[in-house]
């Protein structure tokens, strides 16, 4: 849907931009982590890209989960008067309506390995930030490495970045002339999306991890029960009969 600018807004608050993605969680954030490093407001947005949402990979599953999960990361923020604002529109069109209110000086994310149309649309967010002078921090999210032109110490780079100290994150209060600021903006991208009872939260996510590890436990202890020659563990398969 496509939106008017806001106008009337004569002098502009500095923030920092923590820009979810899909890291939807409140711990081990290294976006959430830098951005309270800093000596000035920030706000945390997510946003719903149509073009993003109108590919192929896209269903209302995913975005149910999303939904979900910014709810409940919204229920860890409240104590701290902060919350995840989402936002229904082209990425690009969010960050000008953004900085028409505000004067942002740095965007937090991962860096996201996904599909053609993410890969051009964090090209445009970088050219948009070059553009209005804006630094962008992609941290990155797993052991893959994008654009990559060698796997030149690749395994040593991903065990690096896999092995690395998980970060507890904490929170501050939300400063209250950016929330003043910001309900400006309330209403102006909002989606109804359907619900289609597929939790996103995090504590259904840690229940399913913990589920999955007694499962994988239990088989593996399985197949070390077997005898030699039906173990497929001590005989991998390789050629012989």
């Amino acid at each position: 849907m496509k939106n008017k600018a806001v106008v009337g807004v004569i002098s502009r608050p500095a923030i920092n931009l923590v820009w979810i993605k899909r890291d939807l969680r409140t711990q081990d954030h290294a976006g959430f982590q830098a951005a309270e490093q800093q000596q000035i407001p920030y706000l945390s947005i997510y946003i719903f890209d149509p073009d993003l949402i109108a590919h192929p990979d896209t269903s209302h599953r995913h975005l149910s989960f999303i939904k979900g999960s910014i709810e409940d990361m919204n229920k860890i923020l409240k104590p701290f008067d902060r919350t995840v604002r989402s936002f229904y529109a082209p990425s690009l069109e969010v960050l000008e309506q953004l900085w028409v209110l505000f004067e942002i000086k740095n965007i937090y994310s991962y860096q996201e390995s996904g599909v053609q149309v993410t890969w051009g649309r964090d090209k445009s967010v970088a050219n948009w930030c070059k553009i209005h002078g804006v630094q962008w921090s992609e941290f990155q999210q797993n052991g893959v490495q994008r654009g990559l032109g060698h796997r030149k110490d690749w395994v040593k780079d991903w065990y690096t970045t896999m092995s690395g100290p998980i970060i507890i994150n904490t929170f501050s209060r939300q400063n209250p002339e950016i929330l003043s600021s910001i309900t400006a903006l309330e209403g102006l991208y909002t989606a109804y999306i359907k619900d289609t009872g597929k939790p996103g939260d995090a504590q259904t996510g840690q229940d399913t991890t913990r589920r999955f590890k007694q499962t994988t436990t239990l088989a593996m202890q399985s197949f070390k029960s077997l005898p030699p020659k039906c173990n497929p563990l001590d005989n991998p398969r390789d050629g012989s009969t």
